[in-house]
């Protein structure tokens, strides 16, 4: 009902409380681990006190496996049955999709919308993994299909300017 302190969730909202205006929001992308929640019972609790509290979930694929090199139909597989492992606990459809290493697939489509068996996806945006901030989905060079994310990381070398710790 509540979650641990120190946990990027917790964080958020105590900055809320002491911000009045700042909105405790983020997206959590998940894979079959799911934070390391064992049963179905516990893995939709957990998503539906996300979505219930103003987080969204999106799809990290199930396994978390490399898509560059992969084959069309091996892409579309592993990306459906990350969207189905969150459909399957909760009646929400994830509406972006964070590439695993931020590695795209080589038909950089192919993570965006596709199916595989009966389950099919269709996102509004595919997440890489950066460190710089992304550019508007208002400006000529938004990319849909390839969205720098925030790694979370310490601030060194790359990471100075833009991870999580900067």
């Amino acid at each position: 009902g509540a979650p641990k302190p120190g946990t990027a969730v917790a964080i958020l909202q105590e900055v809320a409380k002491a911000n009045p205006g700042f909105r405790a929001v983020g997206t959590f992308y998940v894979t079959r681990d799911m934070f390391g929640k064992a049963t179905p019972e516990e893995k939709a609790q957990m998503l539906l006190w996300l979505k219930e509290h103003g987080f969204d979930v999106g799809n990290h694929t199930r396994d978390h496996l490399n898509l560059r090199g992969k084959s069309k139909k091996q892409v579309n597989a592993e990306v459906a049955a990350g969207h189905r492992l969150i459909t399957d606990l909760i009646e929400t459809d994830p509406v972006t999709l964070a590439l695993p290493y931020g590695n795209q697939p080589d038909g950089k489509e192919w993570g965006r919308k596709g199916s595989s068996g009966k389950v099919s996806y269709d996102y509004g945006g595919v997440f890489l993994a950066g460190y710089t901030p992304a550019a508007s989905p208002f400006n000529k060079n938004f990319d849909p299909l390839g969205i720098p994310r925030i790694r979370s990381m310490d601030k060194v070398g790359e990471c100075a300017r833009f991870c999580s710790t900067a």
